[in-house]
């Protein structure tokens, strides 16, 4: 939430439940910043917009795939999930993931398994290669010194993330494939980048997980307010070295 609650009241889009097992009834999906975006505050909504997307193939930067498994455990202790795992070869890759639902099927229930890392899977003459993908929510922007405005992703220091960029380069170096997506949610930027000030161990961890092989790719998924929808508003180009601080 850093950058959003600078300038108070602000305006908030809320979503109302009618579990009753709820201690509150309503979640908080966007506020409006003080230069008038509304940006989406629900870091979970990342991954089900990122689902849509494969849904549709709409990110056409991943290999192709016919399945995609989610809740995936993997990395060294097997005690981390990745968001999702695309797998090529549709007889395979149900026979790997103990049936994970077809990316065509928007309303197949998620289930967790487990893959091994950079795995191959061979059923009769098939064989399936996996792709590893991580989703991150991107609330964060500032102005840039060149003009417009650049997401930054993280807002704070976080291990949990540094831990998932770590791993996703490992599986790439061990010969498998991995990508990480990160969602900005907000339509007023034209460029995204690792917040090298806020956690500068995560912008050099994810420099050497590009260098590596880790595919990067940024995404709009903005607010429509005249409908009310969430919409795909393209790619941003990414500046791996956007406000880094070499040594001196």
């Amino acid at each position: 939430m850093t950058g959003l609650l600078d300038t108070l009241p602000a305006e908030a889009l809320l979503s109302v439940s009618s579990d009753p097992k709820r201690k509150y009834a309503h979640t908080l999906e966007f506020l409006r910043d003080s230069q008038g975006t509304w940006v989406g505050t629900h870091s979970a909504k990342a991954n089900a917009m990122v689902r849509v997307l494969l849904e549709q193939r709409l990110l056409t930067q991943l290999p192709t795939f016919d399945t995609v498994q989610s809740e995936v455990k993997y990395g060294a202790d097997g005690k981390s999930r990745v968001d999702f795992v695309l797998h090529t070869g549709t007889a395979s890759a149900a026979a790997a993931s103990g049936g994970a639902g077809s990316a065509g099927s928007a309303g197949s229930k998620r289930r967790r398994g487990s893959v091994a890392a950079g795995s191959m899977v061979v059923a009769g003459a098939q064989a399936t290669a996996s792709c590893y993908l991580e989703v991150k929510s991107v609330t964060l922007a500032e102005d840039r010194p060149e003009g417009g405005r650049i997401a930054l992703f993280p807002d704070t220091v976080s291990e949990r993330a540094q831990r998932h960029v770590r791993e996703l380069t490992a599986l790439v170096r061990a010969g498998g494939s991995a990508a990480c997506v990160f969602v900005v949610q907000r339509g007023d930027c034209c460029a995204f980048a690792p917040c090298h000030e806020k956690d500068p161990k995560y912008g050099q961890l994810l420099q050497a997980a590009a260098a590596a092989g880790v595919q990067l790719i940024a995404v709009v998924c903005k607010l429509d307010e005249a409908t009310g929808c969430i919409r795909h508003g393209g790619t941003l180009p990414i500046d791996l070295r956007y406000k880094l601080k070499l040594p001196v």
